[in-house]
């Protein structure tokens, strides 16, 4: 068995009162089956919408032993990694619009786009706070037209993922300037070009990988040469009624060995191998052809993945 567990949400015009607005699925790569939760819960979990137009499950990653789900606004959940039963829905008031999160260790990281912040967490108690309006300076010739009506600390950058290199270094993607960003060094890695809604980062085998979300490509970033190449483009179909929701928008990045798995839209899984220096598609498989539904993140059970 081979599980990958994936968050999902929905995009609508008008967000129901009631109903779904995102899922975690648990999925068997091995068998392409959704695993049945024993404790009598869909194996696709619906989230429910909260006070305000927010809406979904966003970014997953296993922390403390548990299944970590960040909902709208500041909302998290934790699941049973074994029973995948809900275990408590918890809110952090300093966090805002969160999108990605991730666990290192003992530690979270939790990428609060709504306050163009990044915390570094010990449970829940804060070890780091990172505020990325001390990059303004870097950041502001860069920021696109929709995002300059923000001020910092209100959704300027767009923040959305942190990732790490294998020799330790902290990576930023600024959705809101176009641009892979190494915070480490303070360097900028890479801007524009074939960026169009940069969106995840992992190290894949000394190589970074990014997602161009709205160009419905993945692309290859050589550290030492900053060259760039799409290793990856997606089925583009259309998806009347959902927003920003074009189905091949690509969103959601793992690893594990020479392979690469690429989440796009609506809720496909797309796995790619590394040979040498380019990559060999393999398969894509749906997980949920649901008309307003986008796959968001997704995270391997490191249990089965050895």
């Amino acid at each position: 068995m081979k599980r990958i567990i994936i968050s999902s949400l929905f995009r609508l015009k008008d967000y129901p009162d009631k109903g779904e607005i995102g899922r975690v699925y648990v999925l068997d790569w091995d068998t392409k089956k959704l695993i049945t939760n024993p404790v009598g819960i869909e194996p696709g979990y619906s989230l429910r919408k909260p006070t305000g137009k927010s809406h979904g499950a966003r970014g997953v990653t296993i922390y403390d032993g548990k299944i970590l789900v960040a909902g709208s606004g500041n909302k998290f959940s934790y699941f049973n990694l074994d029973t995948y039963d809900l275990i408590e829905t918890f809110e952090l008031d300093y966090v805002a619009y969160t999108h990605q999160i991730k666990a290192v260790g003992e530690f979270l990281y939790i990428v609060s786009t709504g306050n163009d912040k990044v915390f570094k967490l010990s449970g829940r108690r804060i070890v780091e706070e990172i505020d990325i309006s001390d990059l303004c300076s870097v950041l502001d010739p860069f920021i696109t037209e929709g995002r300059l009506k923000n001020e910092w600390g209100t959704d300027r950058s767009h923040t959305n993922s942190v990732g790490w290199d294998i020799a330790g270094s902290m990576y930023h993607v600024y959705f809101g300037a176009n641009m892979l960003f190494n915070y480490t060094t303070k360097e900028i890695v890479y801007q524009g070009g074939l960026f169009n809604g940069p969106h995840d980062i992992v190290d894949h085998c000394g190589d970074l990988i990014v997602n161009s979300t709205l160009n419905h490509t993945t692309l290859r970033i050589d550290k030492a040469t900053k060259e760039v190449e799409v290793i990856f483009s997606a089925t583009v179909e259309d998806n009347p009624g959902g927003i920003d929701n074009n189905w091949g928008a690509t969103r959601g990045l793992c690893t594990f060995r020479d392979y690469l798995f690429i989440g796009n839209v609506p809720t496909r899984i797309s796995l790619l191998k590394r040979e040498g220096s380019s990559y060999e598609f393999i398969e894509t498989f749906d997980v949920s052809l649901a008309q307003y539904e986008a796959i968001y993140d997704m995270v391997l059970d490191p249990r089965d993945w050895v």
